[in-house]
This record gives structure tokens, sequence and C-alpha cells, in this order.
């Protein structure tokens, strides 16, 4: 069933995909004005020492690969919240939620937006290396380790991606679970600049963000530089991701079966 899913709704997403060309254009020709801004921001606070600091000995490398997780964050955040408002905009969301698991098919439509995310940002790594001499050397010899890792990441962030979607479900309105997810990626993550500039009262803050371990895990994997304490210290981060996905399957299913006792929407 799982497979009959991914693959009717990856065909529907890729035809509608398709109906969009200048979209697409507009949205790869876009990359390079990204890119741009990123390099030229970079040259302008960076400066080469030795001290270790990836922001000043690569700083492009550090705004590129925070940029990518705030990328990767606010698609996935946002792809069933999204589907789900579609689906009660077009009143066929009883529909949907009526089959036998609304669960596969609602993580089933991450599949193409997560496609896409993947093809942007190989695009975004090899504009940099071949037009903004981007300077990387992935770790090959920890591949597995590293993917152990992001896919804990991504488990993390579909997680909270249902509870986001569990929100829309019961409030049908603007979703305060992507909105602080994503401001405090942004701001206390260390996506941008160094967690070390923040105030000793925020770094406890940043300190719980999942967000901010992959960050240092990732960059350490694309410069070759893995070390063993960091990620003995971030073992942390394989548990997070399925006990997240664990409680946003369980609050999702509850906000259904809530939405059904109020009335507004139907049993599945």
């Amino acid at each position: 069933m799982l497979t009959l899913y991914l693959k009717a709704i990856y065909k529907k997403d890729l035809i509608l995909f398709k109906k969009y060309k200048l979209q697409m254009i507009i949205t790869y020709l876009s990359i390079f004005i990204y890119i741009f801004a990123l390099f030229n921001f970079s040259k302008a606070v960076g400066s080469e020492d030795n001290s270790g600091n990836l922001f000043n000995s690569n700083p492009f490398l550090f705004l590129l690969t925070g940029y990518m997780i705030i990328d990767l964050t606010i698609t996935i955040l946002n792809i069933i919240s999204s589907q789900i408002s579609f689906l009660q905009t077009a009143s066929i969301f009883e529909e949907i939620v009526s089959i036998d698991n609304p669960f596969f098919y609602m993580i089933c439509s991450c599949a193409f937006p997560a496609t896409l995310w993947f093809l942007r940002n190989a695009f975004y790594v090899l504009v940099s290396i071949y037009f903004f001499e981007l300077d990387i050397n992935p770790s090959f010899s920890n591949l597995l380790i590293f993917l152990c890792f992001f896919v804990s990441f991504v488990l993390f962030l579909l997680g909270l991606a249902l509870i986001a979607a569990s929100f829309t479900i019961l409030f049908k309105r603007g979703n305060p679970i992507i909105i602080i997810t994503v401001a405090l990626t942004t701001i206390f993550s260390g996506a941008l600049y160094p967690v070390n500039v923040l105030p000793d009262y925020f770094l406890l803050l940043s300190d719980l963000i999942p967000t901010t371990h992959f960050l240092e895990i990732f960059r350490q994997f694309l410069t070759n530089n893995f070390i063993d304490d960091i990620l003995i210290k971030n073992i942390i981060l394989l548990i997070i991701g399925p006990f997240s996905l664990l409680s946003g399957y369980l609050i999702f299913y509850k906000s259904l079966n809530v939405s059904k006792q109020n009335g507004t929407t139907y049993t599945y």
C-alpha cells in the first residue's frame, strides 16, 4: 500500500510540477543570485586564520551549509501542512482521511518535494564549486556515519511536520509550529553565524536545538574533519529523530480524532 501511495502521489506532483516550467526556470536561475549574495557576504565577513573556526577559515562554506539546512527545514515543515490546507480548501480532506492509513499518504507527499530539495541543493554545491571556488573535501570514509545522522535529523523534522499538520487540521490557520521552528533554526542554531557570538543566556537554548549539532556534524563531514568526541557527544541525535517521528505520529492521529469529535472532519 505504501508503494502504491508513493507512486501515485509522486506521479501527481511531477505532473503538476511540469505544468509550471517558467517557475522551475526562475527557481534555478535564482540559485546563482542567492549563491552570489552568499559568496560576497562571506568575503565581507570572513578572514583567513588557522584557528579551526570554519566561519573565519571558510565563511562561504559555513553560510552555504547553514542556508541548505534552513532550506531543508522549511521544505519539510511546510509539506504536510500545505497538503492538508489544499485538501481542506478543495473539500476533499474527508475522503483522504477516510482511507486505510492517512499517515502513509501524508508521508508519501514528502517524496517529491524532498527530491526537489536534493536536486536544488546539489545544484547549489556544483555552482559554488565551479563558479565560486567552493573548497570542500567530504569525508567519504565517514559517509555511513553521516547518513545515519542525516536520516535521524530528517525524521526529527518529519515529526515536527506532523505536529504542524495537526495544528492545521484543528485550527486551519497560520501555523506557529513552523514559524517558531524556522525562527529558532535561523537565529539560534549557528546556521548563519557561530553560536559563540550569542549571549551566554542563549547558549543553553542553542545547545537544546538538534539543528545546532547536526550543522556541526554536516560541516565536519564536508571538510573531512570528523572528531570522534563530537560524534559521541551528539549520539543523542540518533535517538531524537525516531522519538520525534513517533511523537508526531501520535499527535497527528489524536488531532484527527479530536477533529472528528468536534465535527470538523470525518473518521479515518
